[in-house]
Order: C-alpha cells, then sequence, then structure tokens
C-alpha cells in the first residue's frame, strides 16, 4: 500500500525537476511550450507531477541498453 501511494504521489514543480535532473526552468519551459509530452496536474495555480507519470516518460524515453545489437 505504501509502494502505491508512493508511486502516485504529487511532486511540485521543483521537486520533479530534482527527480529528472533538470532545472525548475527548464522543466516549466517543457510544459509552456509543449517541448515533451510530460503528463501533469494543473488545480488553480499549482502545478503537480505524478512520480509514476515521470518514470513511465523517463522509461519511453530510455534508449539503447537492450538486446538492440546482436551478436556483441
Amino acid at each position: 500500500m505504501q509502494t502505491e501511494i508512493a508511486q502516485h504521489a504529487l511532486l511540485t514543480p521543483t521537486e520533479a525537476a530534482e527527480y529528472l535532473g533538470v532545472s525548475p526552468d527548464t522543466l516549466n519551459v517543457w510544459r509552456c511550450v509543449g517541448r515533451y509530452s510530460l503528463p501533469y496536474i494543473k488545480a488553480g495555480s499549482r502545478v503537480r507531477y505524478r512520480k509514476s507519470d515521470l518514470d513511465a516518460w523517463i522509461a519511453k524515453r530510455t534508449r539503447g541498453g537492450g538486446d538492440e545489437r546482436q551478436g556483441v
């Protein structure tokens, strides 16, 4: 149950940026210009990110490291 709650925890833009390894300003630009399809929640003037959405976004953008190179 705790793991499920942690996965769906809402992160502030600063926390989400730290988790992704970018600056909060970069994350704000991505959101405002639609640079990446990174899901977020808007409640009034507040923006929040689900950790599970960030993890899915990272997984979707991950390249290499698999069986892509045959015979190596």
